[in-house]
């Protein structure tokens, strides 16, 4: 039997298990004011960091859509 696992950024894994187990990650999105971040391998942690210092807002996070979980398919 195929399978193939999917989880999403807030999964907190080992690269060793990644790689292992071969898991893909869906990203989750995160707004910050009018600032909006995606948490891939790109994700400029500084720069969250910093729009949550300098922002009165309470962050957002979203839940990747079934777009992102197709793709890794």
């Amino acid at each position: 039997m195929n399978f193939k696992i999917i989880v999403d950024s807030c999964c907190d894994l080992t690269e060793e298990l990644r790689e292992r187990f071969n898991i893909s990650t869906a990203p989750l999105s995160i707004d910050v004011g009018d600032k909006h971040f995606i948490d891939d391998e790109n994700l400029d942690r500084e720069r969250l960091l910093d729009a949550m210092r300098n922002s009165s807002d309470a962050p957002k996070t979203a839940s990747p859509g079934p777009g992102p979980f197709l793709d890794l398919y």
